[in-house]
C-alpha cells in the first residue's frame, strides 16, 4: 500500500524471446506510478550524441517492473535505465530512473 500520492499510470512492455529468431515486447498490467524529473543535469543516452534528461519514478515494492523494461506515461515513453529498492520504512517502494525514447 503506498504511503505516497501515485497520481500516474504506467503501462510496461517487457522485451521477451518467442523463439531463438524472434523478440519481442510483450505489454504487462498497468502499475500506479510517481513520475517527477531527477534534475537539471543532462545524461548521455549511450551513443554519445544524444542527450536527454532522466526522469525519477516511485512505484510499490511489489510492481512488476525491471530495468530494460519500456513504459509508457501520458503518452510518453521510456527506457526503465535503473531500480533501487527501498525496504525500509513504513512503505517498501522502487524508484525507477527512466530515460526517454
Amino acid at each position: 500500500m503506498a504511503v505516497m500520492d501515485l497520481p500516474h499510470t504506467m503501462s510496461v512492455e517487457r522485451l521477451s524471446t518467442a523463439s531463438a529468431a524472434k523478440e519481442g515486447y510483450t505489454p504487462r498490467d498497468d502499475v500506479a506510478c510517481f513520475l517527477q524529473p531527477a534534475g537539471d543535469s543532462e545524461t548521455d543516452t549511450g551513443n554519445g550524441s544524444t542527450f536527454t534528461k532522466p526522469n525519477r519514478c516511485f512505484v510499490d515494492y511489489d510492481a512488476n517492473v525491471k530495468t530494460k523494461d519500456r513504459v509508457e506515461i501520458n503518452g510518453q515513453k521510456y527506457n526503465v535505465s535503473g531500480m533501487i529498492e527501498h525496504r525500509y520504512g513504513t512503505w517498501p517502494h522502487k524508484v525507477l530512473t527512466l530515460q526517454t525514447i
